[in-house]
């Protein structure tokens, strides 16, 4: 561990982890800068309907947040949708989706302008927040300077 610069100190931070120098980068310029995919247990999840199952949903989305993007979606199954994490409105974020009831619309895809559905499968429990195992990112780093001090 390393004892950061004053302004960093001030700031709060008070040790870096990493002995190395540090660097000037520019982050999010644009969407695919910032990628994060959810990884979910789909364990129960079967390609073909069956009764009582709800469809399930992989989306891709861009500028978008997951609230609004639930909205929209919602309105286009003609029913509640479940998620099992908050995704990133600047970022290019895959996530998956449920309705919450078997009665909903089960299009093959869904698409907006600012995110794409795309039933992948069906299961017989709803997405929720137990079936998230973790999220995996990506980062884009531009105008890198490194020795900044």
């Amino acid at each position: 561990m390393t004892t950061p610069p004053e302004p960093d100190r001030r700031a709060g931070l008070l040790a870096y982890g990493s002995p190395g120098p540090r660097f000037q980068v520019k982050l999010r310029e644009r969407f695919e800068d910032f990628q994060v995919e959810e990884i979910l247990n789909l364990g129960t999840m079967t390609s073909e309907p069956c009764e009582g199952c709800v469809p399930i949903y992989r989306v891709e989305k861009r500028g978008i947040d997951t609230l609004h993007m639930v909205r929209v979606l919602s309105e286009k199954l003609k029913g509640s949708v479940n998620f099992a994490g908050m995704k990133d409105k600047r970022a290019r974020a895959m996530q998956y989706v449920s309705p919450r009831s078997s009665r909903a619309e089960r299009p093959q895809a869904v698409e907006h302008q600012l995110f794409r559905a795309e039933r992948i499968g069906f299961s017989p429990r709803p997405i929720g927040r137990r079936s998230i195992v973790g999220n995996r990112f990506k980062l884009v780093l531009r105008g890198v300077q490194d020795g900044i001090s």
